[in-house]
């Protein structure tokens, strides 16, 4: 196959310098370059894809809605490996969050959260390619 992996997340936000601050912040993420128009970004502990801020006057933002359930789905999940504590984190930063869904036990699940301009994350803890026998441990 061609595709090793995700390079770049590219996410529309309203102001550069505002999203900036708040991925710095909130995600822990450090500034690779930077514009007027965008900007690329990587988590701090340097794994996973880069994300690439885009100044858009667009009012389309990164989700979408469950025809069946009504409720709003990220395009993008984090992985962590307290999700609890994560929460807390960002509800303390009074970041808009979901209550958590415990999917499997022991306590697996996740949650969403919504950046700066209302662009919709998931979070949780499970683990990419993680099986049910290793979740079960």
């Amino acid at each position: 196959m061609y595709i090793q992996q995700i390079a770049t997340i590219e996410i529309p936000v309203t102001n550069i310098r505002r999203a900036i601050s708040w991925y710095e912040k909130l995600l822990d993420m450090t500034v690779i370059h930077h514009s007027e128009e965008a900007a690329m970004l990587t988590f701090t502990h340097g794994k996973g894809p880069s994300f690439y801020l885009v100044k858009t006057e667009s009012e389309k933002r990164i989700y979408f809605m469950n025809s069946f359930t009504g409720v709003r789905h990220s395009m993008i999940d984090l992985f962590v490996k307290d999700l609890k504590r994560f929460h807390q984190y960002l509800n303390q930063h009074e970041v808009i969050v979901s209550d958590i869904q415990l999917l499997a036990e022991p306590d697996l699940g996740g949650f969403s959260f919504e950046d700066v301009d209302g662009n919709v994350f998931g979070v949780t803890n499970i683990k990419p390619h993680q099986t049910e026998k290793e979740a079960s441990r």
